[in-house]
């Protein structure tokens, strides 16, 4: 079962809550314990009563401090990698030429056909940026790759 985004969301909060209320109700039974005393008690009972009602309750206050540090041995949501990686780019370079001022490569794409690109164009996702005598240098996904022309 896949959980959204907002059902997560309310789980946390709900969470939260619980432990604002937890957190709450051992602060009050704190405050209203001296309350409750009479103004006759020794230190030392005092200290037993309390030691009494932390017994009760089930948890002391230092154990609800270390409670945000255990990890979870079953979390709730496992995140899935948020960029999936590209199959390797399978592009072959098989010349290239001179057009006026420009250069242009003669590459086969994933396909296997033939294209004639120069700097700038797009094959298979992949800009091509530079072109030079014996080698192209395409960007796919903020990565450059360089594709060196097949020797016979």
């Amino acid at each position: 079962m896949k959980l959204m985004p907002r059902q997560i969301k309310r789980g946390l909060y709900s969470v939260a809550i619980l432990c604002l209320l937890a957190i709450s109700m051992v602060v009050a039974g704190g405050l209203l314990l001296p309350l409750q005393e009479s103004s006759g008690q020794t230190q030392t009972s005092k200290k037993v009563k309390r030691q009494e009602l932390q017994n009760k309750q089930g948890v002391t206050l230092a154990q609800l401090k270390t409670l945000g540090q255990i990890k979870l041995q079953n979390p709730l949501y496992t995140p899935q990698p948020a960029v999936r990686k590209r199959p390797p780019l399978k592009l072959k370079l098989m010349g290239t030429s001179m057009d006026g001022d420009q250069m242009q490569a003669f590459v086969i794409n994933q396909k296997g056909q033939m294209v004639f690109v120069k700097v700038g164009d797009v094959v298979d996702g992949a800009t091509i940026k530079t072109i030079d005598q014996s080698a192209i240098v395409v960007e796919i996904d903020q990565e450059q790759q360089t594709f060196n022309m097949e020797s016979k």
